[in-house]
């Protein structure tokens, strides 16, 4: 579904009758002119584009120099169309003037415009031709729809109007990609309680759980190196050849001029495991007709996760038979459902337990308080401010210490008085008088001082 959601947006179809019609001029436009279209010398354009002023409009198909028959469908708001022709060297357009100007269409009608390029040297033209139709602002169908990764039935056609979805376990939202018949139409996209019974899904059973013996062991390691050799081609038989649908990758190249005219609308929804939703797309036509409506149905449904592994983990994207860290199992929803923040083990939301390692380096610190994890909030202004004072007390403290000694040392000595210098004196013969009277007696025994 992808792929043609792809080529949908790419190219302006038209109805399966006019294609046809389309295809057998294609075809016997070529036929008459086989005669010269495989030589270097047939007249060919080298390149050829639709615009309304300055937005591209797609051609169908592609351009290409070997393709003379082109059509294109302009939207209700597009009023006029101007063709970009280039011919190829040495050739010439003819009718080049009349390409030049800007040609007005009505709603609703169909133009034919024709470019004659001409071979100068040779003599010989060819005639590319475009049919070029307005679209009359009352559509309220769409050009395509698909939603990748999971199953649409039936195949999308703008007549049909409901549509059923399947979606895998291991796919978490439905996602649906719109694109409209006309750029000037009006959609609601909505999301409904589903009122339809869900599909039956059918569960694989677990493996049974097999001990290998030792001869098993021993011919499992000797096949281990032609296990590890590349089976790309042996894979892609297999898939080739299985009745099982796959979804195929398309690798898509450059858009070619002219083929980027709508736009694809992206609207997604999330879908429970095992459970069903119901979206309905409005259509309300480019002429403003709010009366006129269109209403696409969409019963999409989701496929539980297989019993052996019944908790979708989003982390990885798969069914799971237990929840990784971080997360805990929510029996109700099948689901792996994320812990609180900061949390690493939780056994339900509000119940942590074990909440995330603090970092010492970097000031930051977990707490687990109430089943929660709460980063400890430092109050660096009051720290700021309390630092801040304190270092005003050292500094006047500081200061004032330094006042008192400057003071101390620069401070001159006083004199003492007259009568207290001669009392000094005094005590200091007295002192010396004693001092030599006991050296009289040095050498005499106690019985001899007496």
């Amino acid at each position: 579904m992808g792929q043609s959601l792809i080529v949908t947006a790419a190219a302006c179809l038209l109805p399966a009758t006019n294609i046809a019609a389309v295809a057998g001029q294609s075809s016997g436009r070529t036929n008459s002119s086989s005669s010269y279209a495989s030589g270097a010398d047939a007249p060919r354009l080298q390149f050829l584009g639709l615009r309304c002023a300055d937005r591209p409009v797609d051609v169908h198909p592609a351009f290409s120099s070997t393709h003379y028959v082109y059509s294109a469908v302009l939207d209700y708001a597009e009023g006029s169309f101007a063709v970009d022709a280039e011919p190829a060297k040495t050739m010439k357009i003819v009718n080049a003037p009349e390409l030049q100007t800007t040609q007005l269409i009505a709603p609703g009608d169909e133009l034919p415009v024709g470019i004659k390029v001409l071979n100068p040297s040779a003599q010989e033209s060819m005639d590319y031709s475009i049919s070029i139709r307005r679209l009359d602002g009352t559509d309220v169908q769409l050009k395509g729809l698909a939603s990748p990764g999971a199953d649409l039935a039936p195949s999308f056609s703008s007549g049909s109007l409901d549509y059923t979805v399947r979606m895998p376990a291991e796919l978490d939202r439905l996602d649906l990609r719109i694109v409209p018949m006309d750029s000037g139409q009006t959609f609601e996209v909505r999301s409904l309680p589903p009122d339809f019974q869900e599909p039956q899904w059918e569960s694989p059973a677990a493996a049974p759980l097999v001990i290998p013996s030792l001869e098993q062991e021993q011919a499992t390691s000797a096949t281990a190196v032609s296990d590890l050799q590349p089976k790309t081609q042996v894979v892609a038989g297999t898939a080739a050849n299985s009745p099982v649908r796959r979804l195929a990758v398309a690798i898509a190249g450059p858009v070619p001029p002219g083929e980027q005219q709508y736009t694809v609308l992206s609207r997604w929804f999330p879908v429970g495991v095992g459970s069903s939703r119901l979206v309905t797309i409005d259509v309300w036509p480019a002429n403003g007709d709010k009366v006129k409506i269109g209403t696409y149905t969409i019963r999409a449904s989701r496929a539980p996760c297989p019993k052996h592994r019944p908790f979708f983990a989003p982390d990885i994207g798969k069914c799971a038979m237990t929840c990784n860290e971080g997360y805990f199992e929510q029996a109700s929803s099948s689901r792996c459902e994320a812990c609180p923040e900061r949390c690493r083990q939780c056994s339900a939301w509000g119940q942590c337990q074990v909440c995330e390692p603090s970092q010492w380096r970097v000031l930051h610190f977990v707490t687990l308080n109430a089943g929660y994890c709460h980063v400890l909030q430092i109050p660096w202004l009051s720290v700021l401010e309390g630092v801040a004072a304190i270092a005003v007390v050292l500094a006047v403290c500081c200061c004032i210490s330094v006042c008192c000694c400057d003071r101390s040392r620069t401070r001159p000595r006083r004199k003492a008085p007259v009568g207290r210098r001669d009392d000094e004196e005094d005590s200091q013969r007295l002192l010396k008088a004693d001092g030599s009277s006991n050296n009289r007696w040095e050498g005499y025994s106690d019985r001899e001082r007496l």
